[in-house]
């Protein structure tokens, strides 16, 4: 079995598998409904996110891009949209992961016209289940038949929560379904 080994691309700060590691790509699409915060006011946003991702044996680096909209419970129109880096630890259906970006907020304003809006940076916490895998499983390796040791990836239906805060003072969780392919 080959030993997996990452190679830290220092001009971004992030991980990246080598040249020498076997790999997949993956895609997906989620859709879903997230409670916000700013501050103490309450938001509803409906979210959507797609996402191209590398998975290799045990963890998955994904580059996510996704629009939030919704209202405050005063009635105050919100949009939110997002693009970042998500690195999921893999084990079996579980995927658990850490991620940063960045984005934009627009909030209707109350007494003028126009809105409030706001660049951003933010962070993320995120754990997925794979509820239902479908098509051919593909060994991450490319090397030889899938022998129940190899790890191996395969298109799904999945579940994911995660939990996101921003320096625009927006936070809360998210609840969404999703397929990766």
């Amino acid at each position: 079995m080959k030993r997996a080994t990452l190679v830290a691309a220092l001009s971004l700060g992030l991980l990246w598998p080598s040249a020498s590691q076997a790999a997949v790509t993956e895609g997906g699409v989620e859709v879903g409904f997230a409670q916000r915060w700013l501050y103490r006011v309450p938001i509803e946003l409906g979210t959507l996110t797609g996402a191209i991702a590398v998975r290799t044996p045990g963890l998955s680096f994904s580059f996510p891009v996704g629009l939030e909209w919704g209202r405050t419970l005063e009635g105050l129109s919100v949009f939110q949209g997002h693009l970042g880096f998500l690195l999921e630890g893999v084990v079996g259906r579980l995927r658990l992961g850490l991620g940063t970006g960045v984005g934009g907020l627009t909030i209707s304003r109350v007494t003028s016209s126009g809105s409030f809006d706001a660049g951003f940076f933010d962070v993320v916490g995120r754990v997925s289940v794979d509820l239902v895998p479908f098509g051919e499983p593909r060994r991450i390796d490319g090397e030889g038949p899938i022998d129940g040791e190899t790890p191996t990836s395969s298109s799904a239906f999945f579940v994911a929560t995660e939990f996101r805060a921003n320096t625009a003072q927006v936070f809360g969780p998210s609840l969404s379904l999703g397929v990766r392919y």
